[in-house]
């Protein structure tokens, strides 16, 4: 540890004295030479990856850029209250205009069970007009699909919610590309979904659109496990007859669901704007 301290400070002397227009360059060398020399010193690594995240908090030209995504999605992981982190970054204006952002969020919200929250999130970030638009897009309907039991056509893509490792995966996929320093995906790449199939998202006119707001009086979730969809379709939806500690009727199931009926449109009518 003594000998990577040691580092660090020649690294931060070298970044007082650097002259460049992309300092941000400098960091993501240093600290793929940290995971590359010592992959296992996670606790190190979350020490440069707070040092970066002060270093470029207020320097708005790099709040979109893909490379700071990247890193701002690691410290995430490293995070216990990972919903307050992502709302302070979108708070500072970080992110606002990235797909891996919003969809790392609702993942997130989603798997504590925050469903209505993770479909404002989803929202959100298509208002933004958050690129890939594509991609996120097809996240969002198919967060529709898990709440609502349809299953949508095969288009080689998993109707589960992407993991952090895989959002980081198609991230650095951005990285990689020729105009890695650009904030995030110019917009006409946005449909190409970083490698993920972009045929579904041209048939969104032929599907229906059905979105169903659930509140947490209809339906409760665990919050340390993500909603899975059902192995088999049943008739009814055990999980909206708990409610606690203590199980309902279907009758008041019935009267909760005459009363949703009554917003749907309203819900419906307010999707479709975003989408």
């Amino acid at each position: 540890m003594d000998n990577l301290e040691n580092v660090f400070r020649m690294f931060e002397a070298h970044m007082q004295s650097y002259t460049g227009n992309d300092p941000l360059g400098e960091w993501e060398s240093f600290i793929k030479w940290v995971e590359e020399n010592f992959p296992d010193n996670k606790e190190y690594l979350m020490t440069l990856l707070e040092h970066l995240m002060k270093e470029f908090l207020h320097k708005k030209n790099y709040h979109n850029d893909s490379r700071f995504i990247n890193y701002c999605l690691k410290f995430a992981e490293y995070n216990s209250d990972r919903h307050q982190f992502f709302e302070f970054l979108y708070n500072q204006g970080i992110g606002t205009k990235s797909s891996y952002i919003y969809m790392s969020w609702a993942g997130h919200l989603e798997a504590q069970g925050e469903l209505q929250h993770a479909s404002a999130i989803f929202q959100t970030g298509i208002h933004n007009e958050a690129e890939p638009k594509g991609l996120l897009q097809q996240q969002y309907r198919l967060f529709q699909a898990r709440l609502t039991g349809i299953h949508l056509p095969a288009q080689g893509t998993t109707s589960e919610p992407l993991h952090s490792a895989q959002i980081l995966k198609q991230v650095m996929m951005t990285n990689s590309s020729p105009e890695k320093n650009s904030a995030c995906v110019p917009r006409s790449q946005g449909s190409e979904c970083s490698g993920v199939a972009s045929s579904t998202c041209d048939e969104k006119s032929n599907m229906e659109q059905r979105v169903i707001m659930i509140s947490k009086s209809e339906c409760s979730v665990s919050s340390s496990v993500a909603p899975k969809p059902e192995a088999q379709q049943v008739m009814y939806c055990k999980e909206k007859l708990i409610r606690g500690d203590s199980e309902f009727s279907f009758e008041e199931l019935r009267a909760q669901k005459y009363n949703q009926r009554k917003k749907h449109e309203q819900w419906v009518s307010e999707d479709r704007n975003y989408m």
